[in-house]
């Protein structure tokens, strides 16, 4: 699971924000939690609330940005698989700061799997590796211990860690982390590490649609037993959408899914661009969705809201709140516009973030746990009105009179 993720000097990013998946000490929900080896209670959800431009995306683009540095040397340079599209995010810093573009951006995550509890630091400055960090926190001891520290070129192996040794110079554009999994991928440590990067964190990209129906294809070869087909049909028909079948087939394009329509006793075909975009939408990110419910993947998506209606989100949004159905520890982080679901049945208010720039044209975010706020508050009718800090202000500027 993800339990904090932070980074500073990224596009509209300046200083260090803190995404932090740790829940408060409130009661609220209580019920809907994860907890992990330690005990600590942990969100399976963070929404991400804010005006237009405020840099909600951006707080996402850094997740993504990080995953892919991390990732993409190895499948360039092996033949591991990779499932599902990760969108290219190029790594630049604050620019409305003479002094901040000359500087590094920094990451730092903090996740546990079923072994270890792992804290990573990046820093790159064009490209560059200026420096790098990986604790471990093994749960068998509750012993924290460093695996390596690097300086620019220079890596410092932990005491317990010294068969991680570099068999060659390594390079300044290669996360020293990214060359442990493609040289000591066997090890146990290096292959948990790999297992999170490379399965249990997924992004949506939200690119070119037919691109996308190729790492969501659900054909004979990924899904024999048709078992995500059938509970993708089941999730279609508890959200009131008449498609009885679908099948995927290939055309000149590439791939392609053709839905079934039952209407009376007479069967209609629709190819897929030709169904809303709605249902366009669900039939990308359901099969995400199915994926990390089964394999407990955080997954990530920007603009979770669009297209879709109000109890469409509100539905994805309790698969992963209902612990008779999120069994297996998954999480969703998604940035959204809809107030509807803004209230404190769907969330808690540590599950809230707001994104506002200040007066540098900076981001920040933060949490509505830092606002104290009575109990029958309303939050979107709260958010509206400015008392949070994050409203959608719309300054009147032009004088239609004249025009």
């Amino acid at each position: 699971m993800l339990i904090q993720f932070s980074v500073k000097n990224f596009k509209s990013i300046k200083n260090e924000i803190t995404l932090d998946m740790t829940a408060t000490s409130s009661s609220e929900l209580s019920e809907k939690l994860h907890s992990n080896f330690n005990g600590e209670r942990i969100l399976p959800i963070a929404s991400i609330y804010g005006p237009n431009s405020s840099g909600k995306s951006n707080v996402l683009l850094a997740i993504c940005a990080l995953v892919n540095e991390i990732i993409n040397p190895i499948y360039s340079t092996s033949q591991y698989p990779d499932n599902r599209l990760i969108k290219t995010v190029q790594i630049k810093p604050f620019e409305f700061d003479n002094k901040t573009i000359t500087e590094p951006t920094e990451f730092e995550i903090i996740f546990d799997t079923a072994m270890n509890e792992y804290k990573y630091y990046l820093s790159i400055f064009k490209n560059e590796i200026i420096s790098e960090q990986l604790d471990i926190k093994k749960f068998s001891t509750n012993r924290i211990s460093n695996v390596f520290t690097r300086d620019n070129l220079e890596v410092k192996l932990g005491e317990s860690y010294k068969s991680f040794k570099s068999k060659a110079p390594i390079s300044n554009n290669l996360p020293y982390l990214s060359y442990l999994m493609i040289i000591y991928n066997t090890d146990e440590i290096i292959g948990d590490l790999l297992d999170f990067f490379t399965r249990k964190i997924a992004i949506y990209n939200y690119g070119d649609p037919r691109l996308e129906l190729f790492i969501f294809r659900l054909n004979d070869k990924n899904d024999p037993d048709q078992k995500v087909k059938n509970l993708l049909l089941k999730m279609f028909r508890e959200m009131d959408i008449d498609i009885a079948n679908f099948d995927y087939v290939k055309d000149k394009q590439g791939l392609d899914i053709i839905t079934d329509h039952k209407i009376g006793d007479n069967v209609f075909n629709l190819h897929f661009t030709e169904e809303s975009s709605g249902t366009q939408k669900l039939f990308k990110i359901l099969p995400l969705i199915i994926q990390s419910l089964i394999e407990g993947t955080t997954l990530i998506i920007d603009e979770l809201d669009a297209k879709l209606h109000p109890s469409l989100l509100k539905y994805i949004i309790n698969l992963y709140t209902d612990m008779t159905i999120n069994k297996n520890k998954a999480q969703i982080i998604f940035t959204s516009h809809d107030l509807t679901t803004m209230n404190k049945e769907t969330f808690r208010r540590d599950e809230i973030y707001f994104t506002v720039k200040d007066d540098e044209e900076s981001s920040n975010l933060y949490s509505l746990a830092e606002f104290k706020v009575r109990k029958d508050a309303r939050y979107d009718k709260q958010y509206l009105e400015g008392k949070y800090g994050a409203d959608p202000y719309i300054q009147r500027i032009i004088n239609w009179d004249e025009i």
